[in-house]
């Protein structure tokens, strides 16, 4: 489930940022289309509303949907920190050999108490593995005692 979650979140940024890229693409592509109104109006001296409206609705037009996507991108971005919607993944101890991380795998899994063997095995120069396999178990250890 915490790895779906953290799919979830990482498709969530992917999207986010695309739609960023959206707003910069649309916001230019508007900025060029003003500029080039504006050059035909000033320089080759066409008709104010030759690009089907005049220049001042052109430029009320590009400054509503850049004010548009600025409030959405405020409003993801609002949305995707605030801390109810933020995935923590496990949180643990972390604890060091040697200046080594160490992990710990114990089998079974909900085995507690009895006696476990350790095994140590290096990953990597940063990474060490603590491999803890029950041998006797609890009702075991204390069966023996009992008899």
């Amino acid at each position: 489930m915490q790895s779906s979650m953290l799919n979830y979140k990482k498709e969530q940024q992917e999207s986010y940022f695309t739609f960023l890229i959206l707003f910069i693409v649309v916001s230019f592509l508007f900025l060029v289309w003003i500029l080039i109104i504006s050059m035909g109006i000033i320089i080759f001296k066409f008709d104010p509303k030759w690009a089907l409206l005049s220049l001042d609705t052109w430029i009320y037009t590009a400054g509503f949907f850049i004010l548009f996507f600025i409030f959405l991108e405020l409003m993801f971005y609002f949305w995707y920190n605030n801390g109810n919607h933020k995935i923590e993944g496990e949180k643990t101890n972390q604890k060091y050999i040697d200046d080594k991380k160490l992990y710990v795998y114990t089998y079974p899994k909900e085995a507690k108490g009895g006696i476990f063997s350790k095994t140590y095995v290096l990953i990597d120069e940063n990474s060490v593995l603590n491999l803890r396999c029950l041998m006797i178990s609890p009702g075991e250890l204390w069966n023996q005692k009992e008899t």
